[in-house]
């Protein structure tokens, strides 16, 4: 299992919730194993959640699970129209060397957003 850096948000809502459950149910929550148990299940969870909403973004910059609005936006810039493309897809409008310069584009923005938190 990968190290969990416990960031102060982690603590501050940890300590919150041990407190109240501790207060609502009567019992003692307090000692640094059980603390130190709840920070690192906070924790755990805020990067899982970090991870996913990267994952998303980047998918959605892709365009994967469908088209993006984005893509339409930048195609129209690109060709200078805005008028709809029958497929669906804005991307069918470029010429294939333009299509493949912007896919290539997407990807590696896509490739940053995932690298992101990652030194």
């Amino acid at each position: 299992m990968t190290d969990v850096k416990v960031e102060q948000c982690d603590e501050d809502e940890a300590h919150y919730l041990v407190g109240k459950l501790a207060m609502d149910l009567g019992i003692n929550l307090t000692g640094d194993a059980v603390r130190d148990l709840f920070y690192a299940s906070f924790a755990r969870h805020r990067q899982a959640a970090e991870k996913a909403q990267q994952e998303r973004d980047a998918a959605y910059i892709e365009g994967k699970g469908g088209v993006i609005p984005g893509a339409t936006v930048f195609v129209s810039l690109i060709t200078g129209e805005n008028m709809p493309c029958m497929s669906g897809d804005a991307r069918d409008k470029l010429n294939p060397h333009k299509r493949r310069q912007f896919d290539d584009a997407t990807r590696d923005l896509a490739t940053a957003i995932r690298s992101q938190g990652h030194e």
